[in-house]
């Protein structure tokens, strides 16, 4: 939730050494330099102070993931096929590759990247009765739906194991209590590619049973490991993620993340007595990016993500032993 500027990088970099087995030593050094002097960062302090946010082994971890990522994606081993999804192997390319620019383009919004300009309109971003609202105009780019888009967002920190978060959040039996997609229904699982060591990290198909939306179904992505876990999806359309299926080309799927970004509050791993937790939503208001927002929108998105967050809070803390 920091905006860009709020941190320096020195000299840093990594050295790769092939072993005798044939595989490659990685050594990481990362030096950086992130300054305080609001909200934001205080509650991320601990954090930083560890050398976990922005240390060699975060970048290790994510590295070690994207290889497992990229083995997946390149196997040949497919997933059954069902009578909404049937994928060839350039089809799960396909389908990393549109997972991938859903994952970055949530990462863009929650950070105040330049590579799509947000303005805020109201709140900090800090805790679960203050969400930042940010708004920005897309004319052109297929990426993204046209219009007038807001982003909702906040940070929190919960008394709650960062494993323990994730794994409630990624039972199915549990979304309704978190996802604002769900329309109230159930959201049955249409396909999942799994990778790496653990259990948690696919990219999935879902649909849901009272969807308004009948061409529509969520794609998301969640990763874990001990530095950090996220739990990202956006809908897509139905009829263009058919193509995507094929092997076309995800370029023209457009896409709004929304989702969790799970970071534990200092401590490695399972000896974190906490939890840091980013939820985003992005939302088009209005398909006409020269229009004027009423404030009245603005003040809905505000409640809406409010509540959604409140529900989260509620539902980890009452759910899960913190012990």
């Amino acid at each position: 939730m920091t905006p860009v500027g709020r941190s320096s990088r020195r000299p840093s970099g990594c050295l790769f050494q092939e072993t005798l087995n044939g595989h490659t030593k990685v050594t990481w050094v990362e030096h950086m330099e992130a300054h305080g002097g609001n909200e934001a960062v205080n509650i991320y302090k601990r954090l930083l102070c560890s050398g976990m946010a922005f240390g060699a082994k975060r970048w290790i971890e994510i590295l070690d993931c994207h290889c497992e990522r990229i083995a997946c994606m390149m196997s040949l081993n497919m997933p059954p096929p069902t009578n909404l999804a049937v994928i060839n192997p350039e089809g799960k390319r396909s389908i990393f590759k549109l997972a991938e620019r859903m994952v970055n383009g949530y990462m863009n919004a929650v950070s105040g990247s330049i590579v799509h300009p947000w303005k805020v309109i109201s709140g900090t971003g800090v805790g679960v009765n203050d969400v930042r609202v940010m708004i920005r105009k897309n004319i052109n780019d297929p990426r993204t739906p046209s219009g007038t888009i807001l982003c909702a967002a906040t940070s929190f920190w919960l008394p709650l194991k960062p494993k323990n978060a994730f794994d409630f959040l990624c039972e199915e039996r549990n979304r309704l209590q978190w996802d604002m997609f769900s329309g109230g229904g159930y959201m049955a699982e249409i396909t999942s590619m799994r990778y790496g060591r653990e259990i948690g990290n696919s990219v999935s198909l879902y649909i849901g049973e009272n969807c308004s939306q009948g061409n529509t179904m969520i794609l998301q992505e969640s990763t874990t490991n001990s530095t950090g876990s996220f739990i990202i999806h956006s809908s897509v359309d139905m009829t263009k993620m058919k193509g995507v299926f094929m092997g076309g080309n995800p370029k023209f799927v457009s896409l709004l993340p929304c989702g969790i970004v799970i970071l534990p509050d200092g401590e490695l791993g399972d000896t974190s007595s906490g939890s840091l937790l980013t939820i985003s939503s992005q939302i088009l208001v209005d398909p006409d990016p020269t229009t004027q927002l009423p404030p009245e929108s603005i003040k809905s998105v505000n409640q809406l993500m409010t509540l959604a967050v409140k529900k989260v809070n509620s539902f980890l803390c009452g759910s899960v032993s913190i012990d």
